[in-house]
């Protein structure tokens, strides 16, 4: 497949406010085939504009050693806070890519299921929330 100069790549912008069960995300018409049927080499090998959804990851880890004696520093109590996705953030599953030319399917309550640009929300990725760890350690 190679790009089509002047067609936006997307439909709508995969960082903004998003409904994954009623948007494709890839605009179909952005690209066209190469040639004959099997016709490889035609499209370049990275695209800049290209981008999945941004997804950022966060982790905060707190610390504080106290020293329990004072001519032994080997003596102390370490307690210790991590935090993994401390605002919540949603792991979107990545935008589908595929074949340009498959039509969009949907299912009976008119819910996206599938497509060129179809983010599969049932894919979000397990363990993605919120998650504290606390530790508390005497060392002597």
């Amino acid at each position: 497949m190679a790009r089509v100069p002047g067609q936006p790549l997307y439909l709508a912008d995969p960082n903004g406010k998003i409904d994954p069960t009623k948007q494709l995300f890839l605009n179909p018409a952005a690209w066209t085939e190469c040639g004959s049927t099997a016709t490889f080499g035609c499209g370049a090998p990275r695209y800049t504009d290209f981008r999945q959804r941004r997804s950022p990851q966060e982790d905060i880890g707190l610390g504080r050693r106290f020293v329990l004696s004072g001519k032994e520093v080997t003596r102390f109590f370490e307690f210790r806070m991590e935090m993994y996705n401390p605002f919540n953030r949603i792991v979107f599953p990545n935008i589908g890519v595929g074949n340009p030319i498959t039509s969009p399917t949907r299912n009976s309550n008119g819910l996206l299921t599938g497509g060129f640009g179809f983010m599969n929300v049932n894919n979000i990725a397990a363990g993605t929330a919120r998650n504290m760890l606390a530790v508390a350690r005497i060392s002597f």
